[in-house]
Order: C-alpha cells, then sequence, then structure tokens
C-alpha cells in the first residue's frame, strides 16, 4: 500500500526518536514522534491501503498491506480467511495494516479477516474493514483488530461510486502538473528560491474541504501545510498554498483531504 500514513526515517529502527512505523485506522502502540498517523474513510471509500514505515540506516522500512475489495448483486460467503497485514521493517518501523471491503445483499460465514500492523500494532498502525450489506443475519465473520477505530458494518451498496471526489496537485514550483499524476518529485537546484507555490484543486467535493499539503524531503523532516478550498467557488475549486521546499535535495509533494 502507498498510503498517506508512512513513518518518517530515522538514524535507526528502534530508539525512540527512531525510523517510525506507519499509521492507518490507528497509530502504532508505541507512538513515537517519527511514526505516520492516521487517515483515511471509516466507509473506505475511497479504498485505499495500508502505508509503509520508515527507512534508517540499518535497512528499509515494512511494507503496507494492500486493499482488496470484493462485491457481488446476490451474497458471498466467507468460509475461509482474508489477510492485510503490514510488513515487517528491520525494527519497529513496521508497514501498517491494509483494508478488506465487502459488498453485497447478504454477507454471511465464520470466516476471518485480518488486516493488522506490523507486530500487531505495535509496530504499526491497524487498517479498515467495511461490510455493506442489506442482511446480516448470518454474519459471524472473526475480525482482527475488532474495534470502532478499524471496523464498521453499514448498508452502502455501492461498490464503485460513479462520482469519486479527488485531489490533485495541478502546479508545483512553478511546472504545470497533469491531473491523476498522484504524488509529485520536486528537485530544486541551488540558486532557487526555496519558497514556492503548491495549486491544489478539488473536484466533486461539497462544502468546505479541509486539505493538507505535505511536504516530505528525503533527508529530513516533513512540514504538513493546512489549507481550505471552498467548493462554493466552482468544481472544480482551487486553492494556493506556500511551501517551503529544501534545496538540491529530492522532495515529494503531496495532498489530502482531513
Amino acid at each position: 500500500g502507498f498510503g498517506p500514513g508512512a513513518g518518517l526515517p530515522g538514524e535507526d529502527s528502534n530508539g525512540a526518536d527512531g525510523a517510525g512505523g506507519a499509521g492507518y485506522s490507528t497509530h502504532a502502540a508505541l507512538n513515537r514522534p517519527n511514526d505516520g498517523g492516521t487517515y483515511g474513510s471509516p466507509l473506505l471509500i475511497p479504498l485505499i491501503g495500508g502505508s509503509g514505515g520508515g527507512g534508517s540506516t540499518t535497512g528499509g522500512g515494512g511494507a503496507g498491506a494492500g486493499a482488496i475489495l470484493v462485491a457481488s448483486n446476490t451474497r458471498i460467503s466467507v468460509p475461509g480467511r482474508f489477510f492485510a497485514n503490514g510488513g515487517s521493517g528491520t525494527g519497529t518501523n513496521g508497514g501498517s495494516g491494509g483494508a478488506v471491503r465487502l459488498v453485497a445483499p447478504k454477507v454471511e460465514g465464520t470466516g476471518f479477516l485480518q488486516a493488522v500492523g506490523s507486530g500487531f500494532g505495535q509496530n504499526a498502525g491497524d487498517g479498515r474493514f467495511r461490510i455493506d450489506t442489506l442482511d446480516h443475519s448470518d454474519l459471524a465473520l472473526g475480525f482482527q483488530p475488532n474495534n470502532a477505530s478499524s471496523l464498521s458494518i453499514g448498508s452502502l451498496m455501492v461498490a464503485i461510486p460513479a462520482v469519486n471526489p479527488r485531489l490533485d496537485i495541478i502546479e508545483a514550483a512553478g511546472t504545470a502538473i497533469p491531473v491523476g499524476s498522484g504524488p509529485v518529485g520536486i528537485t530544486l537546484p541551488n540558486g532557487s528560491s526555496t519558497t514556492q507555490n503548491v495549486v491544489v484543486q478539488a473536484t466533486d467535493f461539497e462544502g468546505v474541504v479541509d486539505v493538507d499539503v505535505v511536504v516530505t524531503p528525503e533527508n529530513g523532516d516533513r512540514t504538513v501545510y493546512p489549507t481550505t478550498i471552498d467548493m462554493g467557488t466552482g468544481n472544480p475549486a482551487q486553492t494556493t498554498v506556500v511551501v517551503e521546499i529544501p534545496l538540491n535535495v529530492g522532495v515529494k509533494v503531496n495532498c489530502y483531504s482531513r
């Protein structure tokens, strides 16, 4: 998974200020400064998986788990198991659990679904489950984790919405970015201004959208720039965020709704 709750890098993978474990529905239980944050919707719309742990001088972080969607216009029976577990890092910098969503008029079975972070949630946050059904009279599934942060059951009988709200960076540091490009990579040469504009576009949201623009250098701490986009001005709607980008260092710029 390539979710936005990635752990930050650190000098080692075990110390209090070492490389962080990823987050998703929960934080890593160790709750260290470099651990990734929580994100995503209990509805699993959009469907998004886990995040990776931060790298260190002793090795890479664990991979975030992916996302699984199973949909039927009749029923889903689960006698077996689904796993969407985060990968192990070189220490406590593991990947977070992924996501499993089941959508059918009837969902039944006594199977087991697991979406835990590395170290069973100690080294990374847990994932999410969503069950959408009209008849859960024979639903006896086991879940790990099984709590309000990670599991929700409802009746939203739409597997893939026709309209998916989306955020795009359409300009960064004076360069136009095609819609749908995802995270933007930037390397500013020496002599450039470290102060740059990032233009974010929101499509098919409603009301005022809370947005975080996140600047993450290859080496160093990420910086989060909170902003809002007012959909009352049009659809799509845009905002410009002033950010600081270090010179001669590879930087990733991304944006997420809150």
